[in-house]
């Protein structure tokens, strides 16, 4: 048996996973074991469940989607197909930050996807020079310790869309209602202004990566938004 769990809102899929895994763990008296996609393989290939001191293991594979070449096809995506069928191994799937629709695991079990808020979608379109006030209004209404991490991730991703409009570029896979609301939103940006914000924000997940920041997320993003907005 096969869940799959995925979705924008990392945070939020992270914290169903874990959940999920203690909630199985206990109920079982199980261990959590991840695996890799070649560990994957070779635990399709075993007649039985392998012996363990527990009953019942629970295996941890993630982002499948990135090692699976194509759907459909490819070891990895064969195995997972055949676990997905087995009554003896239970897999949990976890896709980072991926949606339902662009990962290649869909099919393969129960997907749980996690898509970001509408408020946080409101926040983003508030990021622009001289709307600190709205900006900040939005973002203390939705920053606490756990959703700090998302939406920086989000505010990230969504600062780079813009610095690929102003510089005559168009996103992937992006709609034309949505490149149309981006160019309005790019163009109350200076090119240099966005760029230097957007060097910002990655400049943070590197001091959070590497333990050098006297500051929360949360904290760091307040500080940058009210030099740059």
């Amino acid at each position: 048996m096969i869940t799959v769990i995925c979705g924008e809102d990392t945070v939020a899929s992270r914290d169903f996973l874990n959940q999920a895994l203690k909630a199985y763990a206990e109920k079982n008296n199980a261990v959590v074991q991840s695996v890799t996609a070649v560990e994957a393989i070779d635990l399709s290939l075993q007649d039985s469940q392998p012996i363990s001191l527990f009953e019942n293991p629970v295996y941890l594979l993630e982002n499948a989607s990135k090692k699976v070449a194509r759907k459909g096809s490819g070891d990895l995506y064969k195995a997972l197909l055949k676990l997905s069928k087995s009554t003896e191994i239970t897999l949990y799937i976890w896709e980072s930050g991926m949606s339902k629709r662009d990962i290649k695991t869909v099919d393969l079990g129960v997907v749980k996807e996690f898509k970001p808020s509408s408020s946080i979608f409101t926040l983003l379109d508030q990021c622009y020079p001289s709307n600190l006030k709205r900006f900040v209004a939005d973002f203390y209404s939705l920053v606490t310790p756990i959703t700090e991490l998302f939406i920086h991730i989000m505010l990230t991703r969504h600062i780079r869309a813009l610095l690929a409009i102003r510089l005559g570029e168009v996103p992937p896979r992006m709609q034309s209602w949505q490149v149309g609301k981006l160019k309005a939103q790019a163009s109350r940006w200076e090119a240099k202004t966005l760029l230097d914000f957007y060097e910002k924000l990655l400049s943070i997940e590197v001091q959070l990566k590497t333990g050098r920041s006297v500051y929360s997320v949360g904290e760091s993003l307040t500080l940058l938004s009210c030099y740059y907005l």
